[in-house]
């Protein structure tokens, strides 16, 4: 789980210039107000395998939930949750796409990923309550348990943390 409420920050989290990267079941909640931001930014010109699966990228007001830049290798991107509160949701390799069906169709990729608001139980906390969340997700057999040390459910819930909707 990765938040910030901070200020004067372009990325939450920004990797660049990696070869091969499994990014799953995570849920990353960015509450930066600073224009022109994004919750995550991949960056790469030359790598083999990017697998992005079960994540939660949520960006508060505008801002983007993802940038990616990448060429040359494999992309596997599913069951993934985007959500911001208006403007471009996603830029991919330098396209900016405001709907998940958008990207999906451009790209091929982004199967059975949603655009819906997460639901937090509170500003501060990382557990979901959106029903469409809960076992939702794709089997990874490399991520076994939740933040929690929660055995995750196959299917497994999509971000960080198992739960149960209310």
């Amino acid at each position: 789980y990765i938040y910030s409420d901070g200020n004067n920050f372009n990325s939450l989290l920004a990797i660049d210039n990696f070869s091969n990267m499994d990014f799953i079941n995570n849920t990353l909640r960015s509450n930066i107000i600073t224009s022109n931001s994004r919750a995550t930014r991949f960056n790469t010109y030359d790598f083999e395998s990017f697998n992005f699966k079960n994540n939660i990228l949520f960006s508060y007001n505008n801002n983007r939930c993802l940038d990616y830049q990448g060429t040359y290798g494999s992309v596997s991107s599913s069951h993934n949750n985007f959500y911001n509160q208006g403007g471009s949701l996603v830029q991919w390799n330098g396209v900016f796409y405001s709907s998940i069906s958008s990207l999906a169709t451009a790209t091929i990729n982004h199967a059975n990923s949603h655009q819906l608001p997460p639901l937090f139980i509170d500003g501060n906390n990382y557990t979901p309550q959106q029903p469409l969340f809960n076992n939702n997700g794709t089997l990874t057999p490399s991520v076994t348990i939740d933040i929690e040390g929660n055995t995750r459910n196959n299917p497994p819930d999509i971000g960080c943390k198992e739960f149960t909707p209310p």
